[in-house]
């Protein structure tokens, strides 16, 4: 659980909790963007998920009424030069976003979220679709926390991922999935309906 908070849920964005989007706010010292996040859910976190862009989920603190966190997921893919001009498609879970509000930083909400988005992938793999990896667009100041948390930056040997023009400036990620290890065997919904943590 989450330093300091007692009661802490996931939930997709929607229009009965956007207005909790007011009072999130990135730390400027840990991220080159951290406008951007605050503004990427008030504006368009819901819009993105009608349009079957991303969906994004906030991970709230339930006493307090505040986003902890969130992130957006989205299909994607790492793109590779196969044999000759064939490229090939490797199929991946895509972090879209990951922010974490500065009043709960160094509390464990960074962790949380990666361990959602792994657990989102196993739910894919195992009831519905091929995912080999997570990639994200880490901001250079993240890189850091996501190599503790397993991501390599991305090899020589993949031509590309997606990237927005917000991530441009952002650093290609990768963590390979190996659904046959333990690790991943913990994050597999036990069929309950919400995402409770």
């Amino acid at each position: 659980m989450i330093t300091g908070v007692t009661e802490a849920y996931f939930t997709q964005v929607n229009s009965a909790n956007i207005g909790l989007a007011a009072t999130f706010s990135v730390n400027p010292s840990s991220c080159e963007n951290s406008s951007f996040y605050k503004e990427y859910l008030r504006f368009s976190a819901l819009s993105d998920l009608r349009s079957g862009h991303t969906t994004t989920h906030l991970f709230i603190d339930e006493t307090a009424s505040r986003i902890m966190g969130f992130l957006s997921l989205r299909a994607s893919s790492i793109i590779s030069q196969g044999e000759g001009s064939v490229m090939l498609g490797e199929p991946a879970l895509e972090i879209s976003m990951l922010a974490v509000d500065k009043e709960y930083e160094r509390r464990g909400v960074g962790r949380t979220l990666i361990d959602f988005a792994l657990s989102e992938a196993a739910e894919l793999h195992n009831n519905h679709l091929g995912i080999r990896y997570i990639i994200l667009a880490a901001d250079p100041m993240a890189i850091p926390f996501y190599k503790k948390m397993g991501f390599v930056l991305l090899e020589d040997r993949w031509s590309h991922m997606p990237k927005e023009n917000w991530s441009s400036r952002c650093d290609p990620m990768v963590l390979e999935l190996n659904f046959e290890s333990e690790y991943l065997e913990t994050f597999i919904d036990d069929g309950d309906e919400d995402d409770d943590f």
